[in-house]
């Protein structure tokens, strides 16, 4: 599951798009990940689903979601307090990257280890 729609995602799920079941895109501009994940499936075949960010959204897809991705600038500095999904979204099986280098340790991350779950930062 990819937080964020832009040039990082893109990337990102193209890389991965041969070894996974799905992708889901959350975006805030929905259209914006509906227009990714239709690309992606026409290009790769893998199976794709794109919505915007809500609580219902993030709470539903962490909940069946293996792979967690922060592609957004969100938590990113100056806003370190802020977070793309609430810690209470998240579980102990998620592997949770954040691609965002500045702090090298985000709230999201700082959550996922504080549950169990495996991470990785943006460097």
């Amino acid at each position: 599951m990819f937080i964020g729609a832009g040039g990082a995602a893109r990337a990102l799920s193209y890389f991965i798009a041969e070894d996974v079941a799905q992708i889901i895109f959350l975006n805030i501009r929905k259209e914006r990940s509906k227009l990714l994940a239709k690309e992606l499936n026409e290009k790769t075949g893998v199976k794709t689903f794109a919505d915007g960010i809500s609580n219902k959204n993030l709470k539903k897809f962490c909940s069946t979601s293996d792979v967690l991705i922060n592609a957004s600038p969100i938590g990113m500095y100056p806003k370190i307090e802020e977070t793309p999904v609430p810690k209470e979204f998240l579980h102990k099986n998620l592997f949770v990257f954040d691609i965002i280098y500045n702090p090298l340790k985000t709230k999201l991350l700082k959550n996922a280890e504080d549950i169990g779950c495996k991470t990785s930062g943006g460097l």
